[in-house]
């Protein structure tokens, strides 16, 4: 085949391939060079952990005492009962949590969890084996995990800054 007609077959192939991936780096400015590539979307990711710490505190926050609490008996109409005994109650900060989740791909889903594995402090810092093992983990029910790990807000956000994706850059404090 003639060089000419295959440019990655010419010597200065490399000066191409350099100069392409060069220009591509270049066109992007510094604060947007990252060492990792994600599948999901810094800011959804962000906005899972901000939701997360929503639904936490509402689970864990201040309970009151026996002492604040009526001692009379809610009185519910009874068609209102029966209209919501199979329904339960509406959380709209879980509600959105799980929309969010549900509209995850599954790549998006395994990067979710390796970001939280991250930032918990397991594979020493290793993106690269939290994201493989997330990839063999073959039954993601994240919702549930999200719900059962009180700190997954904070893992998500340290481990989002360890790998070059700043809360500031997305809004987050």
């Amino acid at each position: 085949m003639s060089s000419r007609l295959c440019p990655r077959r010419s010597s200065a192939s490399g000066r191409r391939s350099t100069w392409l991936a060069s220009e591509r780096i270049g066109k992007a400015d510094a604060m947007t060079q990252r060492p990792f590539d994600l599948t999901i979307d810094p800011a959804v990711a962000y906005r899972i952990a901000e939701l997360a710490r929503e639904f936490t505190a509402e689970d864990y926050g201040p309970q009151p005492d026996d002492d604040d609490r009526e001692s009379d008996p809610v009185q519910y109409d009874e068609a209102e009962l029966d209209e919501d005994a199979n329904a339960g109650p509406v959380d709209p900060v879980h509600a959105e949590l799980t929309g969010v989740i549900e509209a995850l791909d599954i790549d998006e889903l395994r990067d979710l969890l390796a970001l939280i594995w991250l930032g918990r402090g397991d594979f020493d810092g290793r993106w690269d084996a939290a994201r493989r093992q997330a990839r063999e983990t073959e039954s993601l029910h994240l919702i549930s995990y999200l719900e059962q790990t009180p700190l997954a807000d904070e893992y998500l956000s340290q481990a989002l800054d360890q790998l070059g994706y700043p809360a500031e850059e997305y809004g987050q404090q």
